[in-house]
């Protein structure tokens, strides 16, 4: 069977909580810790020689609000077998506090899927930079959408493209960024779109060959 991660809906994660395992003897504790080590995913933080405890990561378990908004979405859990005052032994669980980034699964955070504000390219359109040429505008827009393919280029002239500001309810807001002409010179036209609110998804054939000619030379 494959391995799969420790949740709270095992029916042995309850009595973990509860403390309700007993065990007569330490070598019966430790058959029923090596038992879930082997049935389930363990921490690299679990050390081979150490036979006292075993580290797991749980979805959905004791989670803070502070941990929700970094981007936590389960903590780490170290299982360990305690001597009782009658003798009898038990597992027991607690948190094992460890950064988000060391996590084995945790919120995407979305910001870095799409363009913010500051990023050169964005910024140079807000300011009016001028292009001599066209094809060097255009080039903004295949930078700006070959770093962040959730940018949609309609034509070699438009690009649909999210952007993320914190500032902002909600966060992420839909624009176009489009090469325009000023009768002189070239530049790049940032506007908000219109069709704001759920993401809808550009049908690829009416931008295929947009994205064939566009793309591809510069692959290699």
């Amino acid at each position: 069977m494959k391995a799969r991660f420790f949740n709270i809906h095992n029916i042995k994660f309850s009595a973990l909580k509860e403390g309700t395992l007993r065990y007569s003897t330490l070598a019966q504790a430790q058959n029923e810790l090596n038992s879930l080590k082997t049935q389930y995913i363990t921490s690299r933080k679990s050390e081979p020689n150490k036979t006292s405890f075993i580290i797991f990561w749980i979805y959905n378990y004791e989670l803070t609000e502070e941990e929700i908004e970094q981007g936590y979405i389960g903590n780490f859990a170290k299982i360990m077998i305690k001597m009782l005052a009658n003798k009898l032994y038990t597992l027991v669980i607690e948190k094992f506090p460890e950064e988000v980034r060391c996590h084995p699964q945790k919120k995407r955070d979305t910001h870095h899927l799409h363009p913010n504000f500051g990023h050169p390219i964005i910024r140079s359109a807000k300011k009016g930079e001028k292009y001599r040429n066209k094809k060097d505008a255009q080039h903004q827009l295949e930078k700006l959408h070959i770093e962040h393919p959730s940018t949609i280029p309609a034509t070699r002239n438009k690009l649909y493209l999210m952007i993320y500001s914190k500032c902002d309810t909600p966060p992420i807001k839909k624009f176009i960024l489009e090469v325009k002409y000023d009768g002189d010179k070239f530049f790049l036209n940032l506007t908000e779109n219109p069709e704001q609110g759920k993401l809808s998804r550009y049908k690829f054939d009416e931008v295929l060959d947009t994205i064939s000619s566009y793309l591809l030379p510069h692959c290699h």
